[in-house]
């Protein structure tokens, strides 16, 4: 037998909707079911795709935030009155790049396709502020630009990682109006500041080298001279302006705020996941009973954002959403 079978674990109101793809097993190749070799295995085939498509399909053009800010926008060729827009939010080190290879899936039907790059992901976009988990206002100022081309599309978001806090966020607080209607989040961080704790090492030190090194223009020199991740966690309230520590976390950290997402979403979670350890999806599971707008999706193996499933050519959390996108599109 080439591969591992799992069903995926589904916890959600008994009134909501369950997608079909979500009923089926899932196949896994042996021999590289594990994490790390599903992270690889994402970096070599998806960012490639990610990145032609994202060259072939997206107008790439710059937002301004304010006198001194400015975002960059991706999207796909403006339609008359598209029936949604996707709009993705990604990962912390990603780019409005990301998940281009969806925005491919979608080329012939009545979708435009939204993502942008986070103040500070282009060194030419110099940023005096920093978020590891997205800063609100400025996807506010994302989706306000969407608007103000079509006022009345529906947007539907996709998140991973990093990006998926970032949603978790604006739906608990800025989403009184319903401006986002539905949401998958891949890889999300239920809880932000005990990820840090069941980190291993390596990837802890990953991160930190990693976000001194691309985001130094944006960040505060007490986070530029962080020893540690939960050190640079403890401090990050300097760089996003706010009072303390406790008013960041409040404000950022998914413990406190996904009970409050007020629109359909759905989670997916790996157990294996090496960012967001497996045992605080497991004691999350009370969420979708807490708040019925949430279905959280289980799988063993999918490490963080990965999940190569056997003979695919796009992952298994890519088509999960691509169905919840066609679902969307079926019944408007």
């Amino acid at each position: 037998m080439f591969w591992i079978t799992e069903t995926p674990k589904i916890i959600t109101n008994k009134d909501n909707y369950v997608l079909p793809i979500l009923k089926k097993p899932i196949h896994w190749t042996r021999g590289v079911a594990n994490p790390w070799a599903q992270y690889g295995m994402y970096m070599q085939y998806i960012a490639k795709q990610d990145n032609f498509y994202a060259t072939k399909l997206l107008n790439v053009y710059d937002l301004d935030l304010n006198a001194n800010e400015k975002i960059r926008i991706g999207r796909t060729k403006l339609i008359p009155s598209p029936k949604l827009i996707i709009l993705y939010c990604h990962t912390v080190f990603g780019s409005y790049k990301e998940f281009a290879h969806v925005a491919n899936e979608f080329r012939s039907d009545p979708v435009v396709y939204f993502s942008y790059s986070r103040k500070g992901v282009h060194k030419e976009l110099h940023s005096n502020s920093y978020n590891v988990v997205g800063c609100l206002d400025t996807l506010d100022a994302v989706i306000n630009h969407i608007q103000s081309i079509y006022p009345t599309a529906p947007i539907h978001a996709i998140g991973e990682s990093a990006g998926s806090c970032l949603l978790i966020r604006y739906m608990a607080l800025r989403n009184q109006s319903k401006k986002i209607k539905s949401s998958v989040l891949i890889s999300p961080g239920f809880n932000f500041v005990k990820s840090i704790k069941l980190m291993n090492h390596y990837v802890q030190d990953h991160f930190l080298n990693k976000m001194k090194v691309k985001y130094n223009q944006c960040i505060t020199n007490n986070l530029l001279n962080a020893k540690t991740l939960m050190e640079w966690a403890e401090l990050q309230y300097e760089s996003t302006h706010h009072n303390s520590r406790l008013e960041f976390l409040l404000e950022s950290d998914p413990f406190y705020l996904t009970k409050q997402i007020n629109v359909p979403t759905i989670t997916i979670s790996a157990l294996d996941d090496f960012c967001f350890p497996g045992v605080i999806t497991e004691e999350s599971t009370n969420l979708p009973y807490e708040n019925k707008n949430i279905t959280m999706v289980i799988t063993k193996h999918g490490g963080h954002i990965s999940f190569i499933d056997y003979g695919a050519t796009i992952s298994w959390s890519s088509r999960v959403a691509i169905e919840h996108i066609r679902c969307k599109l079926t019944f408007l």
